[in-house]
């Protein structure tokens, strides 16, 4: 893993162990102790959704420098955007099926859940739409609907990577989005428009900027005195609890994802090497293996939630993670030799076809 970024695979890692303890969180029906001002002891749990605004940005910054390359350079066309979305469809789709069927025969052979999975259920998840019905939203498993806005998201990068150049275009784009993000937070009711890509654009077009201007934005937040204290209001925002924990709130993930995209960028330039310990290795590893310990975030639905202590969470947690690490190794890893096998061969016959038309 030579060309992988450490920092990212390490905010991926942080991303999706938020997540997990969430859904932990959530399933144990736990509730911490609460601490003077609003904060509580198992904040970093309760609000642990916000890993996904967190996969957002992550996702928006890797992406800006291979979108880029594609449709910056004056050869953007039909071909090369099929091109570049066979990929990017190919890189989700290969695990995410797999894990499709996966919880589809757990939820009807085995029980461990009760979650529509009909043929509606399964083919709307197979062409990334189930975001766009409330009756598909969250069937199948509850993670899923992150995955179609990814994928949406996908979509509309080269046409804004096209039509906004300059710096100004960049920030107004940027401006505006934000301004329809909260807007839609808190003024509409509607889960398609909260929990999809108008809401969520903002994050990925964040990372993307984040990426593009890496270097002058990285001279203010990778001020010693500055980079603390992104670290200080991210955790003490992690550990606020307010009247109650409460995940429809998107505008406090907005807001904390946001903190987190330059703590990003101050990490990475700041720490461009990192000691090769466990830790690190570990946490790394975590990271790579991200996508699919989220597609299994579920999986401690084989336990029973009844009494269960804090000892016995944090090993359930242990087991998601170990579980998808597992899956990772099982399929991720395979998928991915075909995905490069595949988009070699594409790349290849493009490449002749457009020298045979030069």
């Amino acid at each position: 893993m030579k060309n992988r970024n450490e920092i990212i695979d390490i905010g991926r890692a942080m991303a999706v162990m938020l997540v997990t303890a969430f859904h932990i969180f959530v399933w144990s029906k736990s509730t911490g102790y609460d601490l003077p001002l609003g904060f509580n002891t198992m904040g970093i749990a309760g609000n642990g959704w916000v890993g996904v605004g967190m996969f957002f940005v992550l996702s928006g910054y890797c992406m800006a420098g291979s979108a880029k390359r594609i449709f910056s350079d004056g050869h953007a066309n039909i071909n090369s955007y099929l091109i570049y979305m066979f990929n990017r469809y190919l890189r989700i789709s290969g695990p995410y099926y797999v894990s499709i069927i996966f919880w589809v025969v757990a939820i009807n052979i085995f029980g461990v859940a009760v979650k529509p999975t009909g043929a509606i259920d399964v083919l709307s998840h197979l062409f990334y739409i189930h975001n766009l019905n409330e009756n598909t939203f969250f069937s199948i498993s509850g993670v899923y609907w992150s995955l179609a806005v990814e994928m949406q998201f996908y979509i509309l990068l080269p046409f804004l990577i096209i039509f906004f150049k300059s710096n100004a275009s960049l920030l107004a784009l940027l401006l505006i989005l934000f301004v329809l993000s909260i807007s839609l937070n808190c003024y509409s009711e509607n889960k398609l428009l909260t929990w999809g890509i108008p809401s969520y654009l903002y994050l990925f077009v964040l990372g993307w900027l984040c990426a593009t201007y890496q270097e002058r934005i990285s001279r203010i937040v990778s001020k010693d005195s500055v980079f603390y204290l992104t670290i200080l209001i991210f955790v003490f925002s992690l550990l606020y609890k307010g009247g109650s924990f409460n995940n429809q709130v998107k505008t406090y993930e907005i807001i904390v994802s946001t903190v987190f995209s330059l703590l990003l960028v101050s990490s990475i330039s700041k720490f461009s090497t990192l000691k090769d310990n466990f830790i690190v290795k570990s946490a790394a590893f975590i990271g790579r293996a991200s996508f699919t310990i989220y597609l299994y975030n579920y999986v401690f639905w084989v336990f029973d939630r009844d009494g269960v202590s804090n000892v016995s969470k944090l090993l359930i947690f242990c087991f998601v993670i170990l579980f998808g690490c597992l899956m990772y190794f099982i399929i991720e890893k395979n998928t991915e030799k075909f995905r490069k096998t595949i988009m070699r061969k594409v790349n290849q016959n493009s490449y002749v076809i457009s020298a045979e038309n030069t």
